[in-house]
């Protein structure tokens, strides 16, 4: 039987004496001590996507081991802290990360730490679970294309968000594409709102927010309006529904985005 991917990731770490093994941009795996991520891994979303897409199944691949029951869904397998602790790290949950300001004089919560060297990731109990969530799957994608020691997530205690750089970037494409796979949103979209994507008309508006077409283009002027409306709505067409954000577990904003990355709204 083929080995999963956690295992040849954990079997090169250990067998090369090397913590920052990792998935390289062909699929396979790499242990070279000084190497960043490569350029296929860090330049589109495909290659993020692809890499996601391997963890979930082989999650979903052992979901029986790992305790999950024969009438588990795909998207209950989508636990970022299974994965780590399958690739050899320990996963804390801290009190606190600490605090600082940033540049505009905001004040910043740590969320995660990811330590590739002492193979720990550590996340805030002062964020919320969703964030989490969220922060747990970016540290995963530093986990997974090899990252290195001590970079973190921050989170504004505002809510705004911050500049990313291009690692970070990555890792949070990564943590979307993990908690929020294409063909799941999709899927689950299309069975929430009988469309495959969501045109706004008298029909669909007044299922959505029992209002006429020009009312709820007043209240909703940008797509990333309706976006939000879209991922956290809990009733259509007159029927309860379970909101897309609280199916995957993240936040309304993270919903919003990835359905106007899959070109859903």
């Amino acid at each position: 039987m083929s080995k999963s991917l956690f295992d040849r990731i954990s079997e090169h770490r250990r067998l090369l004496g090397n913590p920052y093994a990792y998935l390289d941009g062909e699929g396979g795996i790499s242990a070279a001590s000084d190497r960043k991520p490569s350029i296929r891994a860090t330049s589109g979303s495909n290659d993020v996507e692809s890499a996601a897409r391997a963890v979930q199944l082989d999650l979903w691949s052992r979901r029986a081991e790992l305790g999950f029951s024969s009438e588990a869904k795909p998207r209950d397998i989508l636990q970022p802290d299974i994965a780590l602790r399958l690739i050899g790290f320990d996963v804390r949950l801290e009190e606190t990360l600490g605090r600082f300001r940033d540049g505009a004089n905001r004040e910043i919560e740590v969320a995660g730490i990811f330590d590739a060297e002492s193979l720990v990731v550590s996340v805030s109990r002062r964020v919320p679970h969703e964030v989490r969530l969220f922060t747990l799957a970016h540290e995963l994608g530093h986990a997974v294309f090899g990252h290195q020691t001590g970079l973190h997530r921050d989170r504004p205690l505002s809510g705004d968000s911050v500049s990313r750089d291009p690692i970070e970037a990555i890792a949070d494409k990564f943590a979307t594409a993990f908690l929020m796979p294409r063909k799941l949103i999709c899927s689950e979209f299309e069975q929430a709102f009988f469309a495959r994507n969501f045109v706004l008309n008298d029909a669909t508006v007044f299922a959505l927010a029992r209002c006429d077409l020009p009312t709820f283009e007043k209240k909703c002027s940008s797509r990333r309006a309706v976006a939000r409306v879209l991922a956290s709505t809990d009733r259509f067409n007159g029927e309860q529904i379970v909101p897309l954000n609280k199916r995957f577990r993240v936040s309304v904003e993270a919903m919003a985005i990835r359905l106007e990355e899959l070109e859903l709204v």
